[in-house]
C-alpha cells in the first residue's frame, strides 16, 4: 500500500496466487501496474520479496514464475533488479512446461526467455505473456502519424508491401 492507495505489487500478486486466485488474474493486475498506474515506481512493485507459501509442486512453479518475470521486466524496462530473485528456491528441480504437450517442447524450449529457462521453466515467448496494450496503442498512434507524412505514391508502396517506405 502507498499511502492509502493499495497497489498491487508482485509480492500482493504472488500471496494472491496462493490464496486460489487465478495466477494469471493475479500477475494481470501486477503488469498494469507495471506498465501503467505506477510505471514510475517500477522499483518499488519488484522490491519486496515473495512471501513464504505452502509446499507443493503447484506454489513453487508460480514462486520461480514470479521470480522470473521480476527479471525478465526489469532487464527488459532497465530497472535494477532486486536480489531476492536470485535466491537458488526459485529454480525448480524438474522442468515445467507450461504447455504439457510432447510436440510443443521444442518450440517452448527455443522461444523461451533466459530468465525463465534458468529456473526451468518453459512457458514460450515473453511477448504474448507480457503483451503491453499501452505500448502498442503508443506504437499505433506513431504508425498513423507516419502513415498521415507519407505521399500518394509512398501509401501504395505501404499497402502493397505492409512496410514504411524508407524515406531519404
Amino acid at each position: 500500500m502507498w499511502g492509502d492507495q493499495p497497489v498491487d505489487t508482485i509480492s500482493v500478486a504472488f500471496r494472491r496466487i496462493c490464496e486460489g486466485q487465478q495466477p494469471w488474474v493475479a500477475l494481470g493486475d501486477f503488469l498494469n501496474y507495471w506498465f501503467a498506474y505506477a510505471k514510475d515506481r517500477r522499483s518499488d512493485l519488484v522490491a519486496e520479496p515473495l512471501s513464504a507459501f505452502p509446499e507443493g509442486e503447484y506454489y513453487l512453479r508460480w514462486a520461480a514464475f514470479c521470480a522470473a518475470s521480476v527479471e525478465h521486466l526489469c532487464h527488459k524496462y532497465n530497472v535494477s533488479c532486486p536480489a531476492w530473485v536470485d535466491d537458488p528456491k526459485y529454480v525448480l528441480p524438474e522442468p515445467w512446461y507450461y504447455h504439457s504437450q510432447e510436440d510443443q517442447r521444442e518450440w517452448l524450449v527455443s522461444t523461451t526467455p533466459e530468465e525463465f529457462k534458468k529456473r526451468n521453466i518453459y512457458s514460450g515467448s515473453s511477448e504474448s505473456m507480457f503483451a503491453n496494450k499501452w505500448e502498442l496503442v503508443e506504437q499505433c498512434r506513431e504508425k498513423i502519424e507516419q502513415f498521415k507524412r507519407l505521399s500518394k505514391k509512398e501509401r501504395r508502396v505501404y499497402w502493397k508491401t505492409g512496410k514504411m517506405p524508407a524515406r531519404n
